[in-house]
């Protein structure tokens, strides 16, 4: 009886590491965001309502998208509205993983083409989702989409832009920022009687793209050889914009915003979570169970 017990207790035991081996497997999955790829948009959230808006100054806005493929950016959506003066410009930027600036593009207020809010009470009447085009900018690994909206609260009386986001978020690669230097500065958001932070909503921000555009190039035949030899290059087709764009720039840093916001510490850059599964593990977790098994 106790040689019994015992064969039982240990077939209980192998088979527990057995399920606890799939457990971790199944939460390296579910641990794993990509962005939504659909219609040319990079974008996180299939809702296209929101529950508010968010103003901010001097933080700027910032979304992280795994991109396992080279794109061309082509422009931004926001679902958002502005209102005050237009006496301002935004500032988007493209920053590598790593937060090094790759592109910047300055905007003025009155460029955007976003629906011009009178009060707060206007505001449900103009907030919609609009097309920023900027200059195509080619993009190889993951990247924050950065804007800076230099903006004020509503209730100052002041310029501004409004950008919604959702809750709760199903991604959490929402930020706040900040620049001069890049850094990952995660505001404490107050909305409702809550106190938040970024990472537990979404931007309404999308990314607008297209693939690089693949050219073959015809040499011209030598008096020796008449043979053709294909060359392929990869290339961003460039396009008019109103915008203006910069090359990598330290930005100028922003007066300290008049809103009462308290901010917490700065943190470190955020590791991305890449969406792959490691095939030694998988391999590993089939081989371990076929041996506990075939021991028990």
């Amino acid at each position: 009886m106790l040689e019994l017990n015992s064969h039982v207790m240990n077939g209980t035991i192998r088979l527990l590491i057995v399920l606890l081996l799939i457990t971790c497997m199944i939460s390296v999955c579910a641990g794993a965001v990509t962005p939504i790829r659909s219609d040319g948009q990079l974008r996180y959230a299939e809702i296209t309502s929101s529950n508010t808006d968010y103003s901010l100054k001097p933080w700027g806005h910032a979304v992280f998208f795994i991109n396992e493929e080279p794109i061309v950016i082509k422009g931004v959506r926001l679902y958002a509205f502005r209102y005050g003066d237009l006496q301002a410009n935004v500032s988007i930027e493209i920053w590598d993983e790593n937060l090094t600036t790759l592109y910047k593009d300055v905007i003025l207020y009155e460029k955007l083409p976003l629906h011009q809010a009178i009060n707060e009470n206007d505001a449900q009447r103009a907030k919609s989702w609009q097309t920023i085009p900027l200059p195509d900018h080619l993009v190889t690994d993951d990247f924050y989409l950065v804007i800076f909206t230099n903006s004020y609260a509503m209730k100052e009386n002041k310029r501004g832009i409004a950008i919604y986001y959702t809750a709760p978020s199903t991604s959490g690669t929402s930020h706040t920022v900040k620049s001069n230097p890049n850094r990952i500065d995660e505001l404490t958001m107050n909305m409702w009687g809550k106190s938040f932070p970024p990472t537990d909503v979404d931007w309404m921000i999308r990314v607008l793209y297209s693939q690089p555009v693949v050219t073959n190039t015809v040499q011209e035949p030598t008096p020796l050889k008449e043979t053709v030899q294909p060359t392929i290059s990869m290339q961003a087709l460039a396009q008019t914009s109103p915008v203006s764009t910069q090359s990598i720039t330290s930005q100028q840093t922003s007066p300290v915003s008049p809103q009462s916001i308290p901010a917490s510490p700065l943190t470190s850059v955020p590791t991305p979570t890449k969406a792959t599964i490691e095939i030694p593990v998988v391999i590993l977790t089939i081989v371990f169970s076929l041996y506990v098994f075939r021991r028990v």
